[in-house]
């Protein structure tokens, strides 16, 4: 048992002992037995022995016992806050795992007879626990790796959670509105799990649960277009929140997810650089839970039980992954806190499974697997994240002969027009925002891999590098090609650009061939065409401000450029 609750515990005795509180006994009856049973054991329908000056229960809990008929109506709302605590603390008290082996009610009976022992095994308890925990960072070979795990740590909920999520029904309506909007384009958190911890009682909810509610109503939330500042106090609170949720050790795969909703919502609103560090923190979370390599990882976390358990892990590192990638793509110079997945590791499975908690039918398809093999929607978008690594790793490769770089570009060229094709394919098929996230950073890598041998900049400090005459037409026509592209996206993206459901990923390839027309207009200013696309993909971002502060800020940027450009000209 931990310290902290038993001290809280005896905290609430004494507050209930004091005169003049609800739960002041009274013993009126000079019998061995009172008359009617105590509140506590009629509040929570257990039998009571009656005995005076308190029953038998009432004693072994170390609470005062209460045999007045019913509260006075003064204090009646007083006193049942008093009760609900005092069963929230049951509860934790008896579910509460030793390095998991949950504590049996007998033995929480017999170290109640004798506080002081009590006490001692507490604290040896904690001491133990707070050496595994050391050791797991410090010399990992010294615990058994998978089969560690943290005791659950009291945390109380903080007020914001109450003033939010107030009854069991508004939590209900965050997670429905949260499946119908983000999970149509970031399918991390799994309807099952999620469905099953709604059927927990309201009053022992755990923090990091009650954090990714949080977060699931903050990221599902549409800012007023006239909000200037995406930093509300609403956000503050919750990241506030979701640091005191951190630094107790909670370390759980719904604190994972909440702060991966965190960093989608900082960078929608392109609230910088916290999205970019939020994200990094998610990736040291990652590593130190164990599940970026599953089984081979030393693990924090229990082993998973179930498929849905192992693939909610999988589909969770895998956001890490995408988001870490996307921070990356407006400077790529900045290092990536993910490190690239193993050619043997798991893309994720195909929806019908996963949304319907069930096993995923179709065969699992590793990240080296053709992307022509069928699978899913998610899966499309984490092989797409997945060579936006590798053309970030390319562009920052300093150290590659010429030969090797331009054959890296062509394989990688080859990759990303292949993907691209089937996910269009796809899309005909079925219009889903995780493969217009997926289509969309596509059009992104095109640009990224291909501009630098344009002949408009050189790839780092690279300067001295000979670009073929050849190479670089096939350059600047995959640079048309990947804009060209971009305005009929856009075009088929109308319908969704106003909904809850539009993904923030699809911003930076509308920016970046807004660039690529601006460029080609100073080259050729007589072509007529190239403004009126160059217009359209402007008010394409206009509709996306509404939903994602971002595209406002890539729209500030354009005009910033524009008013340089027309200064030096």
């Amino acid at each position: 048992m931990n310290i902290h609750h038993l001290k809280l515990a005896q905290e609430l005795t004494q507050s209930q002992s004091t005169p003049g509180s609800p739960a002041t006994t009274v013993a009126t009856e000079l019998s061995d037995k009172a008359a009617q049973a105590c509140l506590s054991c009629r509040a929570q329908k257990r039998k009571c022995d009656k005995a005076l000056p308190g029953c038998g229960l009432c004693t072994r809990m170390r609470r005062v016992c209460n045999y007045s008929f019913e509260p006075s109506s003064s204090s009646s709302e007083e006193y049942q806050s008093l009760q609900r605590k005092v069963r929230r603390l049951e509860a934790q008290l008896d579910s509460y795992s030793t390095f998991g082996s949950p504590v049996s009610s007998d033995s929480w009976r017999s170290t109640s007879r004798t506080p002081a022992s009590s006490l001692s095994g507490v604290e040896d308890t904690e001491q133990k626990k707070s050496v595994m925990q050391s050791a797991f960072f410090l010399d990992a070979t010294a615990i058994i790796c998978g089969k560690f795990q943290p005791g659950r740590q009291y945390l109380p909920l903080p007020q914001l959670f109450k003033e939010v999520c107030p009854t069991a029904t508004i939590v209900q309506r965050i997670v429905a509105s949260y499946f119908t909007s983000t999970h149509s384009w970031l399918p991390i958190i799994s309807r099952e799990r999620m469905h099953r911890d709604l059927n927990i009682p309201f009053d022992n909810i755990s923090a990091d649960f009650a954090l990714l509610c949080l977060c699931m109503r903050l990221e599902g939330e549409r800012l007023p277009h006239t909000l200037q500042n995406p930093q509300t106090s609403f956000y503050l609170s919750v990241k506030e929140y979701h640091f005191q949720v951190e630094s107790a050790g909670l370390l759980s795969v719904q604190l994972l997810q909440a702060g991966i909703l965190l960093a989608a919502y900082e960078f929608g609103h392109a609230i910088l650089p916290a999205a970019y560090i939020t994200i990094g923190r998610c990736a040291k979370v990652g590593y130190a839970m164990g599940i970026h390599h599953g089984a081979t990882s030393p693990q924090m976390l229990h082993p998973p039980t179930t498929w849905t358990e192992m693939e909610e892990r999988s589909r969770t590192w895998w956001a890490v992954v995408l988001l870490d990638r996307q921070m990356s793509l407006g400077n790529i110079a900045l290092p990536l806190s993910v490190q690239d997945p193993s050619q043997v590791d798991y893309l994720p499975s195909t929806e019908t499974g996963w949304d319907e908690g069930g096993m995923g039918a179709n065969e699992l398809l590793f990240v080296s697997s053709p992307v022509n093999e069928p699978t899913g929607r998610y899966a499309r978008l984490c092989q797409a994240g997945h060579l936006i690594g590798k053309i970030l790793q390319h562009v920052n490769n300093q150290i590659l002969d010429d030969a090797s770089r331009f054959q890296e570009v062509i394989q990688l060229n080859r990759s990303l027009q292949a993907l691209s094709v089937v996910v269009s394919n796809e899309l005909d098929q079925e219009s889903t925002m995780a493969l217009h996230s997926a289509m969309a950073l596509c059009y992104s890598g095109m640009t990224i891999l291909n501009k630098p041998y344009s002949g408009t900049e050189s790839i780092g400090s690279v300067s001295g590098l000979v670009i073929p005459n050849e190479f670089q037409k096939h350059a600047l026509a995959t640079l048309r090609l990947a804009a060209r592209e971009t305005s009929g996206f856009a075009a088929s993206l109308h319908i969704h650009l106003l909904g809850l459901q539009v993904s923030p990923l699809l911003a930076h390839c509308f920016y970046q061939a807004i660039n690529t027309y601006a460029w080609f207009i100073r080259e050729m200013p007589a072509n007529s065409e190239l403004p009126q696309a160059l217009e359209f993909l402007k008010e394409t971002l206009r509709k996306l401000d509404k939903r994602w502060k971002i595209a406002g800020e890539y729209i500030k940027i354009i005009e910033m450029n524009d008013q340089s450009n027309s200064a030096f000209h």
